[in-house]
């Protein structure tokens, strides 16, 4: 496996989302692999900053907001 396709593997392997046998294969890569630990590691930091941000709530209202702006840009 080459640095190339575990790159690109990267963010399916953190959400547990690959296949046991190609995830067995990118952890020794990992072990093996300055660089693509370097990029783990950066892909992990960026998804737990990602993660720890909350959406802002919506105004109770948003649903008839929504519905008034669509019907209105119909109009137009």
């Amino acid at each position: 496996m080459n640095c190339e396709h575990v790159c690109y593997k990267l963010f399916l392997y953190m959400e547990k989302e690959l296949e046991p046998f190609l995830a067995k294969r990118i952890e020794r890569h990992l072990k093996n692999c300055i660089a693509c630990q370097k990029e783990f590691d950066t892909l992990a930091h960026t998804l737990r900053i990602i993660k720890s941000v909350k959406a802002p709530p919506l105004p109770r209202d948003y649903s008839k907001i929504i519905i008034s702006e669509k019907k209105s840009a119909k109009e137009v």
